[in-house]
């Protein structure tokens, strides 16, 4: 599914102008339908659109036909239907491919469809087995933007009394950046940086004064993942936190990073993470072994993964959210209920459709959406 951009939104390796997510839709014999969303990105997971819409066709597909009699107790938690979920339909499967690929984009949207089935076949909502536990309140991120529109963009953000604000660096221009923040946004508002994997040893071992003098908070995977061990070992003093993106994807990298001490926080974001039980399982690892944790987004997502990641927030209590940008990114959104954050990063828990607290705009995928596989089960 491709939905235009109100604007392009770009950070240190890569521009987008779409949404470019898969939507998998599964209907009951009874009539019922189930939606999630998944949003494949090659340079975090090493998934394509055209290689999910693959993995999909060659064992999701075949597993949902094969398992098509599931159910689950009516007086199952949460946690319990979770593991149901994944034991019935994915227990034979691999999503961990050679080459650093986790198909879990595609894992999280079958996952997600599967779950909008069952919470509307038990009359169950997510945010009574999701409970919340907090207050949340969004933060604003700051796509890379040319610097002669910088300040421009930091005085219009002013108004909205954000606490928080994230922005892409670019290891070129970031003490020009960093000192427009503080200069019109004002030393109170908490800031941290995403180097979305640009920076290598010599220039960031530059910058790092930078960032101690413009006080960033933490700094969002900096290196490659598949240098930043190697590069991390030669700072033997963490002054600033690094928190763990792209190099955080499955429960294998969780419990790598948490036993080789190589990142300080996580980033949780429940596409990139493979779905709810995953995205779950990872918070308790952190929370377990004494580090922090966000709930992240990723760029393009539509009020489908929005609702399931604000549930997920006000659930866990995190440092920090992201996302529930709706229409101010998209220029149209699958639900009729808005999911946009209001000023100052506020939000309160949805309470609306079916389908994770949404109700589905008609015709919404036949406008945006390409049919890649379509499957009949007798």
């Amino acid at each position: 599914m491709k939905i235009p951009f109100n604007f392009s939104f770009g950070h240190g390796t890569t521009s987008r102008k779409t949404s470019d997510s898969l939507i998998v839709k599964i209907e009951s014999n009874d009539g019922l339908l189930g939606y999630g969303e998944g949003l494949p990105r090659e340079y975090v997971t090493g998934e394509t659109l055209e290689s999910s819409t693959q993995f999909f066709k060659s064992f999701l597909s075949p597993s949902l036909e094969e398992n098509s009699s599931f159910s689950i107790n009516n007086s199952d938690s949460l946690e319990e239907i979770l593991n149901k979920i994944n034991q019935y339909f994915f227990k034979n499967i691999n999503f961990e491919a050679e080459d650093n690929i986790s198909f879990n984009s595609i894992k999280c949207a079958t996952e997600m469809a599967i779950i909008d089935l069952v919470l509307q076949s038990y009359n169950k909502r997510i945010n009574k087995l999701l409970l919340p536990t907090n207050e949340i309140n969004y933060s604003c991120v700051l796509p890379f933007i040319p610097l002669k529109f910088f300040g421009f963009v930091l005085r219009f953000l002013k108004l909205f009394n954000f606490n928080q604000i994230k922005v892409k660096t670019n290891a070129k221009d970031d003490d020009l950046r960093l000192k427009k923040i503080r200069n019109i946004l004002g030393e109170k508002i908490e800031l941290r940086i995403d180097g979305n994997s640009i920076y290598e040893k010599e220039n960031f071992s530059k910058d790092l004064k930078i960032f101690k003098r413009h006080k960033v908070d933490w700094i969002e995977q900096p290196f490659h993942k598949e240098k930043h061990n190697d590069i991390v070992s030669h700072f033997t003093q963490r002054e600033i936190p690094f928190m763990a993106d792209e190099s955080l994807c499955t429960l294998k990298d969780g419990a790598n990073i948490i036993e080789n001490k190589t990142f300080d926080l996580f980033n949780l974001r429940i596409s990139k993470n493979g779905g709810l039980k995953d995205s779950l399982a990872l918070f308790k690892m952190a929370k377990e072994s004494g580090l922090g944790y966000q709930v992240g987004a990723q760029v393009g997502e539509t009020a489908l993964l929005s609702s399931l990641g604000r549930s997920f927030a006000y659930h866990i209590n995190p440092m920090a959210l992201e996302g529930s940008a709706g229409t101010l990114l998209l220029k149209k959104d699958i639900s009729k209920e808005n999911v946009r954050f209001k000023s100052g990063g506020k939000t309160s828990t949805l309470n609306g459709g079916p389908h994770f607290e949404l109700t589905m705009k008609p015709h919404f995928l036949d406008r945006y959406g390409t049919l890649v596989h379509q499957k009949n089960i007798d």
